[in-house]
């Protein structure tokens, strides 16, 4: 009797035993790719500047057009929350400047916050608007340099 007592206990220990260590033998064969996947974290970044290509231009309205960027990975995420911004930075050169003065402005992204590989932004074009003129005047395939426009992952977040 006491026997079979014990073997009521020995035996599922021994499997919970032989499930753990599998796992754990697995773990360490797949750690280096978890930490590649980990490792690559949202496009954007707020300590600095990223550039990114444009794939897609589409009109909306007479003053209105559609920009699809593709992240530097098709399987990154842009990584920022619904209700968020994100600054747009180019060298632009205005009328009577004798040379490019860099303009910041806010935009918010349109694409879903965990959308995979790309970021949209939806832009209005105003006549006097030197970063929407300056926007509304790229074409696909257009890729942002160092002395192009860049993102920037500095979000102001609303709270409200």
């Amino acid at each position: 009797m006491a026997l079979r007592q014990a073997a009521r206990y020995v035996v599922p220990l021994g499997v919970a035993a032989g499930a753990a260590y599998f796992a754990a033998a697995n773990q360490q064969q797949l750690a280096p790719f978890c930490a590649a996947a980990d490792s690559q974290g949202p496009a954007l970044d707020p300590s600095e500047w990223r550039p990114l290509k444009l794939v897609s231009k589409q009109k909306l309205t007479h003053n209105s057009f559609q920009l699809k960027f593709a992240l530097p990975d098709s399987q990154q995420e842009v990584g920022l929350p619904v209700a968020s911004c994100l600054l747009v930075k180019a060298p632009i050169q205005g009328p009577g400047d004798e040379k490019p003065k860099v303009v910041i402005r806010p935009y918010t992204p349109i694409s879903p916050p965990d959308a995979k590989g790309y970021l949209e932004l939806a832009i209005k074009a105003y006549s006097e608007g030197k970063m929407s003129k300056h926007l509304g005047s790229l074409q696909a395939r257009d890729r942002c340099g160092a002395d192009a426009f860049c993102f920037v992952g500095d979000t102001l977040d609303f709270k409200g």
